[in-house]
């Protein structure tokens, strides 16, 4: 916290990794000239809450908390093509509203939008196989979601209190782990179809919750765990008055 009054980023030679340096750096605003030796930049801008622009070195593999409660933050910075871990990058940046491509090579996107209250249209991610736990919970200016990687296996929360949130992209069978997906997304309407055959009770728990605007139509395997688990998690019924949605099969 000593570096309150720093305007400017200093030469830091051949250091690799910038874990948490410039935290609390209330008036740093703009950073351009980090080194192309930097890996590793780990909540590096961790509450700078002033911080307007920034670019990341074309090295770097971690992310993680990078950009963390960096409130001024409009604009998400090309991301390089080596990062792997973007979990909490962007996390609470309530002013971000335009964002870039995720690269192939990320794998870790947990809560990395989460708190982004501005942002309305998600990245193009170009990843295959990445975790999306909570990636973009809270984003309560989110109208669209972002078509599913093929090899996603966590998302629970991914768009829970979404409220802006309309429609919804069919989830295909990869993905394993969807908890309170769509909970708290009032205005969510359409069909939905669910490809996974062998969710439990827990893997679907309140996948909807209050999510009661407009009906919905969640599509199933016939026959299928998957269909036994929603229609349990539904009250054993094919009708859910606090999703407002049917269940049906394909």
């Amino acid at each position: 916290e000593s570096c309150q009054n720093l305007t400017s980023v200093p030469n830091f030679g051949n250091v690799t990794n910038l874990y948490g340096v410039f935290y609390r750096c209330y008036n740093l605003k703009t950073v351009t000239s980090l080194r192309s030796v930097v890996t590793s930049m780990s909540r590096t801008f961790w509450y700078c809450s002033n911080l307007t622009c920034a670019t990341i070195p074309a090295n770097v593999v971690d992310l993680y908390g990078c950009f963390e409660e960096c409130t001024s933050l409009t604009t998400m910075p090309t991301i390089p093509s080596k990062v792997t871990d973007m979990s909490y990058c962007f996390s609470n940046c309530i002013k971000l509203t335009s964002v870039k491509n995720i690269p192939a090579s990320v794998t870790e996107l947990r809560s990395c939008f989460e708190d982004c209250i501005a942002l309305k249209s998600p990245p193009n991610i170009l990843s295959s196989n990445v975790d999306m736990t909570s990636c973009f919970e809270n984003c309560q200016s989110l109208t669209t979601m972002p078509p599913f990687p093929a090899n996603v296996s966590y998302a629970d929360s991914c768009f829970e209190n979404c409220q802006s949130l309309t429609t919804m992209k069919n989830i295909p069978a990869n993905v394993r782990y969807i908890r309170y997906m769509f909970r708290n997304c009032k205005n969510l309407k359409g069909d939905i179809y669910i490809f996974a055959t062998n969710y439990s009770w827990a893997e679907v728990m309140d996948f909807m919750y209050n999510s009661t605007t407009y009906v919905k139509n969640i599509y199933v395997k016939a026959g299928s765990n998957t269909y036994n688990a929603f229609y349990g998690e539904m009250g054993n019924a094919t009708y859910n008055a606090n999703w407002n949605a049917y269940l049906k099969t394909f």
